[in-house]
Protein backbone atom coordinates (compact mmCIF):
# COMPACT_ATOMS: atom_id res chain seq x y z
CA UNK A 1 0.00 0.00 0.00
CA UNK A 2 1.38 3.10 -0.87
CA UNK A 3 0.72 6.93 0.64
CA UNK A 4 -0.85 9.81 -0.09
CA UNK A 5 1.75 12.25 -1.76
CA UNK A 6 -0.14 15.38 0.28
CA UNK A 7 -1.11 14.15 3.31
CA UNK A 8 1.44 11.08 3.32
CA UNK A 9 -1.87 8.93 4.87
CA UNK A 10 -2.29 5.46 3.66
CA UNK A 11 -4.21 5.53 0.48
CA UNK A 12 -7.51 3.72 1.01
CA UNK A 13 -8.55 0.98 -1.07
CA UNK A 14 -11.98 0.82 -3.41
CA UNK A 15 -14.00 -1.92 -3.15
CA UNK A 16 -16.45 -3.64 -5.69
CA UNK A 17 -19.68 -4.16 -4.96
CA UNK A 18 -18.88 -8.27 -4.29
CA UNK A 19 -16.11 -7.18 -2.10
CA UNK A 20 -13.22 -7.51 -3.88
CA UNK A 21 -10.75 -4.43 -4.13
CA UNK A 22 -11.46 -2.46 -7.86
CA UNK A 23 -8.48 0.05 -7.42
CA UNK A 24 -6.17 0.58 -5.06
CA UNK A 25 -3.50 3.09 -6.68
CA UNK A 26 -5.38 6.36 -5.61
CA UNK A 27 -5.90 9.63 -7.51
CA UNK A 28 -4.35 11.33 -10.20
CA UNK A 29 -2.95 14.65 -7.86
CA UNK A 30 -1.98 17.04 -10.42
CA UNK A 31 -1.98 20.22 -10.76
CA UNK A 32 -1.22 20.22 -7.26
CA UNK A 33 1.83 17.88 -7.19
CA UNK A 34 3.26 16.65 -10.70
CA UNK A 35 5.75 14.25 -9.91
CA UNK A 36 5.71 10.60 -11.77
CA UNK A 37 4.07 8.38 -9.71
CA UNK A 38 2.69 10.52 -7.25
CA UNK A 39 -0.75 9.72 -6.06
CA UNK A 40 -3.16 10.78 -3.85
CA UNK A 41 -5.73 9.41 -1.39
CA UNK A 42 -9.59 10.06 -1.53
CA UNK A 43 -10.01 12.76 0.91
CA UNK A 44 -7.17 15.22 -0.72
CA UNK A 45 -9.00 14.41 -4.16
CA UNK A 46 -11.87 15.60 -2.94
CA UNK A 47 -10.73 18.63 -0.70
CA UNK A 48 -7.36 19.79 -2.08
CA UNK A 49 -7.07 18.82 -5.96
CA UNK A 50 -10.47 19.62 -6.94
CA UNK A 51 -10.43 22.95 -5.29
CA UNK A 52 -7.17 23.78 -7.26
CA UNK A 53 -8.78 22.36 -10.59
CA UNK A 54 -12.06 24.57 -9.90
CA UNK A 55 -10.00 27.65 -8.82
CA UNK A 56 -7.72 27.26 -12.24
CA UNK A 57 -10.44 26.93 -14.39
CA UNK A 58 -12.10 30.19 -12.93
CA UNK A 59 -9.09 32.06 -13.26
CA UNK A 60 -9.17 31.16 -16.99
CA UNK A 61 -12.56 31.59 -17.47
CA UNK A 62 -11.93 35.41 -16.27
CA UNK A 63 -8.88 35.64 -18.01
CA UNK A 64 -10.94 34.84 -21.79
CA UNK A 65 -13.13 37.71 -20.86
CA UNK A 66 -13.91 40.49 -23.08
CA UNK A 67 -11.15 43.45 -22.59
CA UNK A 68 -12.15 46.43 -20.10
CA UNK A 69 -12.22 48.92 -22.85
CA UNK A 70 -14.76 47.40 -24.93
CA UNK A 71 -18.14 48.99 -24.31
CA UNK A 72 -22.18 48.53 -25.67
CA UNK A 73 -24.92 50.34 -25.74
CA UNK A 74 -27.53 50.38 -22.92
CA UNK A 75 -30.21 48.96 -24.13
CA UNK A 76 -33.00 51.52 -24.88
CA UNK A 77 -36.74 50.02 -26.05
CA UNK A 78 -36.70 53.39 -28.93
CA UNK A 79 -37.92 51.29 -31.60
CA UNK A 80 -35.27 50.53 -33.87
CA UNK A 81 -34.29 47.34 -34.56
CA UNK A 82 -30.84 47.82 -33.39
CA UNK A 83 -30.39 44.72 -30.65
CA UNK A 84 -29.19 45.39 -27.42
CA UNK A 85 -26.12 45.68 -26.24
CA UNK A 86 -25.13 46.23 -29.94
CA UNK A 87 -21.32 48.44 -30.05
CA UNK A 88 -20.74 51.92 -29.78
CA UNK A 89 -20.12 53.67 -33.17
CA UNK A 90 -16.41 55.48 -33.03
CA UNK A 91 -16.36 58.73 -31.79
Amino acid sequence: MSNCCICSEPIEKQLAPDGTVAWDKGHNPAPVMDGDGDRCCGQCDATVVLAERLRRAVNSAVAMRAPRGLRSKPFIDDGTTEPPGAPLEDE
